[in-house]
Order: structure tokens, then sequence, then C-alpha cells
């Protein structure tokens, strides 16, 4: 128990020591499957330019780092995107995650995390989280993994375009299927409901389907597709947003 509190008390700190500016962020797509003890990690980049009647760059960074014990797993993550014309900036946005997890059993373990999180198109400068909870794993095979989370959390956000601020509390409730049916090919279905733990009309659920093809020991290609729905999102934001990526990946 020592060792939960002191990742909790940890997370905190980091939180509180990031300097960068910190929407619903799919984690378990972020997770390394390794039983590597030490340090291990893994490079997401993308890149597109598009040249019609304006020039538009967009530009996509995704790194995870994870160290893996018998017991105890430190997940350290950061994300950024840029689009870009030459009439300014469209989209600037980008997290900071820190989450401690600690194994209680093979199907049980705890989480505490952190977040930094900034979004121009959210209004986001920044969303700040930190809560705790439960994972358990369901099935674990080598054709299909199925874990299931839970967590309570609270968040503080400052927002631009008015400038305003807003402090809730939320649950988190995930599933995520990972299958390994089709040979060198990896599937992960991933869904998460948020809802105000004090009013739960006002909500947020996202849905993710990601492909994972190997391109050689080191490389992966991905593609991904994500539908955000937030009931009662900041004025001037839309209710839902959709997205879909494909990067290169490295892993180390």
């Amino acid at each position: 128990m020592r060792v939960v509190i002191a990742g909790m008390l940890f997370c905190l700190f980091a939180t509180l020591v990031f300097k960068a500016q910190a929407q619903v962020v799919n984690i378990e797509s972020r997770r390394l499957q390794t039983n590597v003890l030490g340090w291990s990690g893994q490079g997401e980049f993308g890149y597109a330019y598009i040249q019609n009647q304006n020039a538009i760059s967009n530009l996509n960074t995704r790194l995870n780092f994870i160290h893996h014990t018998a017991k105890q797993n430190w997940l350290l993550l950061a994300d950024l995107s840029l689009i870009q014309s030459n009439k300014g900036d469209f989209e600037n946005a980008g997290y900071q995650h820190v989450r401690y997890q600690y194994t209680l059993s093979s199907k049980l373990s705890l989480e505490a995390f952190t977040q930094l999180q900034f979004s121009k198109q959210m209004r986001l400068y920044p969303r700040w989280i930190l809560g705790a909870g439960p994972r358990y794993t369901v099935l674990e095979k080598d054709s299909v993994q199925i874990y299931l989370g839970g967590s309570l959390f609270a968040e503080h956000e400052a927002l631009r375009d008015p400038e305003s601020t807003n402090s809730s509390e939320r649950l988190n409730c995930y599933v995520s299927v990972v299958f390994h049916q089709i040979p060198n090919v990896v599937i992960d279905l991933f869904l998460m409901y948020q809802p105000r733990l004090l009013n739960p009309a006002d909500r947020r659920l996202q849905s993710e389907i990601r492909f994972d093809f190997p391109v050689s020991k080191h490389l992966q290609c991905r593609f991904a597709a994500t539908v955000f729905n937030d009931t009662k999102p900041p004025s001037g934001v839309p209710q839902t947003f959709s997205s879909m990526r494909s990067s290169i990946i490295y892993s180390f």
C-alpha cells in the first residue's frame, strides 16, 4: 500500500513540475505490451503537406515510455499535434500523461494518473486531471485480450475566447478489446464513458478503432479512427469531433 500512495504522490508532483500547457485521451492504445524489465519505449510520427489554395502542414508526434518491474509500472506519455497554414495556426493540441500501476494479482491492478492537456479547437489552455482507480483483465490470450477499467478523477480547466475556468469531478469507465486473430495485424477496439459524478447528463463518450501492421522488427504502420462526443462542451465548441490518422511507429 505504501508504494501505491507513493505512486499517487509522484503523479501529483509530476503535474506540478510540467511546464507545458496541457479532451478525453485513450491511454489503453498507448500501453506497451512488454514483459521486458526496465525501460522500453515507442515513438509515433506522422506528417502531411497539402498544397491547394493554401499550403497546409500537419505534424503529429507521440512518445511512449514505460518502466516495467514485477509489481510496478510507470507510463510516461507525450503527444503533440500541429496543423498550420499560410494563414496561421488551425490546431495546436497535445498532452502529457503520467500513470503509475501497481499489480495486485494476475487479473487486478490499481492505477493513479495525472495529465495536462491543451487544445486550440476545444479552447483548453490547459485542462489538468488527477485520478485513480482499478484495472481488470477479463481475458488475456494470444488471440484476444479484454480489459476493463474504472476511475474517479478531478479536473480543472482554463478556457479561452472568452476566458473562464471550470472544476468538476468525473467517473471514467472503459473497455478495451485487442484482437490478434489476423496474422501480423493487431486490431484494437476501445470505448470510454465519462459522466459527471453528480450530473450524469453531462458526459463524454469516445470510441476508437486502430489497426497496426508490422513493417520490420522495430517499425509498424498504424491507422486509427476516433469519434468523440461531449454533451456539454464549452460555448462555441461542437459536441462531436471525429478524426482519422495514419502514422509510422518505431519501438525501442
